[in-house]
């Protein structure tokens, strides 16, 4: 599997596929993504931009799927079902995949967010106002630092890889 940014839509070719924040609009040129499978034929994703910088893509090999950044929307994409894709936030940074591939967790602005294989939202936990990272996974435990106080105030955090709550 393979996740190209295109520069933009091309004036022929087969249509892409319009993924939005729930207001579609298929008449505008978001983040252009050529999605290309193991099994299937590659085709375009128009992903509508959300309120942030990311634009990147995380490739989740044991759920089949991946995650699309466009710039800040997140989005959930099995590569073989193209029409099945999920809306999972507007302000989405990057995505690191758990260990063993269980669950992949996405960082926002403000959350640590949890997504089972199938997409769906598993725990959802905010931890900072202005930027979260993710340092490391080990143990059943997420290791990060959140943006308290734009721009320079970072501050470690831990969660519990199984429900989201914090370690003290």
């Amino acid at each position: 599997m393979e996740v190209i940014l295109e520069p933009g839509l091309y004036g022929t070719g087969p249509r892409p596929i319009h993924l939005h924040r729930g207001n579609p609009t298929p008449w505008s040129e978001g983040c252009v993504f050529r999605i290309v499978s193991d099994t299937s034929e590659s085709w375009l994703a128009n992903a509508q931009t959300g309120f942030g910088y990311a634009t990147s893509a995380t490739i989740w090999e044991e759920a089949k799927s991946v995650i699309l950044f466009a710039m800040g929307a997140t989005y959930f994409v099995n590569p073989e079902i193209p029409d099945a894709w999920k809306h999972l936030s507007d302000t989405g940074t990057t995505g690191v995949i758990s260990p063993e591939g269980r669950m992949v967790l996405i960082c926002t602005y403000f959350d640590v967010v949890a997504i089972d294989p199938k997409g769906n939202e598993l725990w959802r936990r905010a931890v900072a106002i202005d930027g979260v990272e993710i340092l490391n996974i080990e143990n059943g435990l997420i290791y990060g630092n959140a943006c308290i106080n734009p721009p320079d105030d970072w501050q470690p955090f831990t969660l519990r890889l199984d429900d989201g709550m914090e370690v003290q």
